[in-house]
Order: C-alpha cells, then sequence, then structure tokens
C-alpha cells in the first residue's frame, strides 16, 4: 500500500480498487427539457462502487464509518485516455458515500495520480476516518 502522510490520529487505510473506468461527466448524465437524468453506464459504475466498498468492509471490520467524522479519501487513477479529476470524483465518492452509509460531504478527496496510457484501466481508493 503506498503510504500516504499527514493522517496522524486517524484509522488505517481501506483500500477499494476499481477495475475499469467511470464514465465522464457527459456520458453520465443526460438532459430532457428541464430534467437531467443518470445515464445507465453511470448507473451501472455507482452500483459497481457502491458494491466495492461495502465488499472491502466486510473486510475490514474495524473500519467502521461514522456520519459526522471526516474521511479522508486518497485516490489514483490508471486510464487509457485523459479525464479531468472532477468528472472522476462526482460519480464515485456519491457511491462510495452510498456504500458507506455515510454522507459524502464529510469526505475529503485527495487525488494523488492522473495516469494515462495505461493498459489496465482502474482505479484506487484508500479511506482514512479521522478517530
Amino acid at each position: 500500500m503506498t503510504s500516504v502522510s499527514g493522517l496522524e490520529g486517524w484509522t488505517e487505510g481501506l483500500e477499494i480498487v476499481l477495475v475499469g473506468r467511470p464514465p465522464s461527466w457527459n456520458r453520465a448524465y443526460r438532459v430532457a427539457g428541464k430534467i437531467i437524468y443518470m445515464t445507465r453506464e453511470a448507473k451501472a459504475w455507482k452500483e459497481i462502487v457502491t458494491y466495492a466498498t461495502q465488499k472491502a468492509l466486510v473486510t475490514r471490520p474495524d473500519f467502521l464509518p461514522v456520519d459526522g467524522k471526516r474521511i479522508v479519501i486518497d485516490i489514483w487513477a490508471h486510464l487509457k485516455r485523459p479525464m479531468d479529476a472532477d468528472n472522476l470524483l462526482k460519480l464515485t465518492l456519491d457511491a462510495v458515500a452510498a456504500g458507506l452509509v455515510v454522507n459524502d460531504r464529510w469526505f475529503i478527496p485527495r487525488v494523488w495520480e492522473m495516469e494515462f496510457g495505461a493498459a489496465e484501466e482502474y482505479v484506487r481508493l484508500v479511506l482514512s476516518q479521522e478517530k
């Protein structure tokens, strides 16, 4: 696991590895008149991330997320094609919040790497919560 500094007094990280590429903002939402709706591709990504988060929690019963405590989410993305970090974050963080059953307003995302040209696409998240 990549060491992340500045988290003394926080829980040890919960690691989640997501194989694939999140949809960009333009592919995640469509507009019909005044209604904005989520595409099937976006719904599928959110389901994958929510499930992966829940599965990671099962393997780490000592990581107990508490709504109201800050959660740092360190992010490393390895993608074939370029993508803005904010496109990566919205759907992914919403789904992590659903998997943890906490409000994502407590998240502090830190994008450490956005590698492009990767043969295999994946996003690695490491979550740490204040004690």
